[in-house]
């Protein structure tokens, strides 16, 4: 799908008019006010990475999290959208910790958990493809039952895509078994 950021802009802002549609939990959640490209440039040098275009655009021009699938996107500077409010460096670094990583040895590299969806199920965001893939990471079951590393199962869409699918009102909270077992998994499409 070719979707102006503009665009996805425009609906995103739309849906978030309505606190009830801000989030897809029906105004549980806080719409963090807009953070600033300074903020953004200190987050990016403590990743140690770029974030998305679109993102980086959503923290300054729309919103700080607080919007979103499920209970929302984190934010920065301690605008989560889980039950610890923990945002959106502190769970990135919570999945490189020695407690992680001996469950998950393989987490991939410049990952960010995006948005919680409830009982310990985030939206996965990969940095390091050229789309931002997007990936469920369900911990409920085991690994075996996903049949996918890491439990991370594919949405077949980057971060544009899926963000312009909810702000339409699609239910983009758990990927069809079509996308995530389709030619474009990866999201690079």
């Amino acid at each position: 799908m070719q979707v102006s950021q503009e665009e996805i802009l425009r609906q995103i802002k739309q849906r978030i008019h309505d606190p009830e549609a801000a989030t897809d939990m029906g105004g549980l959640q806080e719409v963090h006010p807009p953070t600033t490209p300074e903020k953004i440039a200190a987050a990016e040098a403590t990743l140690g990475f770029s974030l998305p275009p679109l993102l980086k655009r959503l923290y300054v021009e729309v919103a700080n999290g607080g919007f979103g699938p499920g209970y929302g996107i984190a934010g920065l500077d301690g605008c989560g959208a889980d039950e610890g409010n923990s945002d959106l460096l502190a769970l990135y670094q919570a999945r490189f910790s020695e407690e992680w990583r001996t469950e998950f040895p393989d987490w991939p590299p410049r990952t960010l958990s995006l948005a919680y969806l409830g009982c310990a199920m985030y939206v996965v965001a990969d940095c390091s493809t050229p789309h931002t893939a997007m990936f469920l990471f369900e911990p409920n079951v085991s690994e075996e039952e996903l049949g996918y590393k890491n439990c991370l199962m594919p949405f077949g869409c980057g971060l544009e895509d899926w963000l312009y699918a909810w702000a339409k009102g699609e239910d983009v909270q758990y990927p069809s078994v079509a996308e995530a077992d389709g030619p474009e998994a990866d999201g690079t499409a």
